[in-house]
């Protein structure tokens, strides 16, 4: 659902039974925060002034001595949020400066439109797609300990043939080797229903799921792909799907990471993009010759 102002907001929060308004902000290495209040508290001020925060709390924002903040929220990053018990509409914010109302130059969100902005009025491209890929591994379990006494990690996959757990539907003949997970099927494919809610609630989020299928590792590694979105959106839609991606794992009892490399002499993770830049309906990047 697009929301086109705030009148079109308050009205869905009234239609939906909103009893949860939960604001998210973007750190600088790619984490969610969020502050949540009663659906009471919303009004045009919110989206006038924002909510106050304290940015020093935040890794590599401000310093303790001027760290007083507000949060301005979005109203067209409105959703739905599934993960709370209660009724919870989520929106991103910007950071702003709480004496000036300035937007703060290291928010992630205001660096992308301050990019886009820079890639118009120079005269590069008027507009741009993107197309982010998301690969991450799914496992059982994971369990690290770094103490005086001892370090280790331990890592479970019902998936790969060296896992030292027994499972209660285990079955040698669906094991999948060393970088051999590549689209296989299920029951190999032991995720894919996971992988497929993942991709449901995606959609539900207002991003357009391109597909989804297992990927090369042969324990748990698995990708979904969107579609094309402008800039902002795209980097919008990367922060929800790693939110949707972990809390759907959580409640499955899985845990998801997005980590390059976690499995030594396994296939690693990447995020691909598409990218394409267009002055009108010329693409920049083809060549006719």
């Amino acid at each position: 659902m697009v929301i086109l102002n705030t009148g079109h907001l308050f009205r869905l929060v009234e239609d939906e039974a909103i009893e949860v308004i939960d604001l998210k902000l973007c750190n600088l290495f790619g984490g969610y925060h969020h502050i949540s209040l009663p659906a009471k508290k919303l009004n045009d001020d919110l989206f006038k002034r924002g909510i106050g925060v304290d940015s020093s709390s935040i890794p590599g924002f401000k310093t303790a001595g001027v760290s007083d903040m507000s949060l301005l929220p979005d109203p067209s990053t409105s959703v739905i949020d599934p993960f709370g018990e209660r009724r919870t509409l989520t929106l991103l914010g910007s950071l702003i400066d709480a004496e000036t109302g300035e937007p703060f130059r290291l928010d992630p969100r205001y660096i992308v439109q301050r990019a886009e902005n820079y890639m118009i009025e120079t005269g590069i491209a008027d507009r741009s797609q993107w197309g982010p890929e998301f690969e991450f591994y799914i496992f059982e379990a994971v369990h690290i300990n770094n103490r005086i006494n001892e370090a280790y990690y331990n890592i479970e996959s019902a998936e790969a043939g060296w896992h030292n757990q027994d499972f209660s539907d285990d079955d040698d003949s669906s094991l999948i080797p060393r970088k051999g997970g590549y689209h296989v099927t299920p029951p190999r494919d032991r995720y894919f229903n996971l992988r497929d809610r993942m991709s449901a609630v995606i959609e539900q989020y207002g991003i357009p799921v391109k597909y989804h299928h297992h990927e090369v590792g042969g324990s748990g590694q698995s990708e979904i792909e969107i579609e094309l979105l402008p800039a902002l959106q795209a980097c919008d839609a990367v922060m929800a799907v790693k939110y949707i991606a972990k809390n759907l794992a959580r409640q499955a009892g899985y845990s998801v990471t997005f980590m390059p490399k976690p499995l030594y002499n396994e296939a690693g993770s990447g995020m691909h993009f598409h990218q394409h830049l267009f002055n009108g309906d010329t693409p920049l990047f083809y060549d006719g010759t």
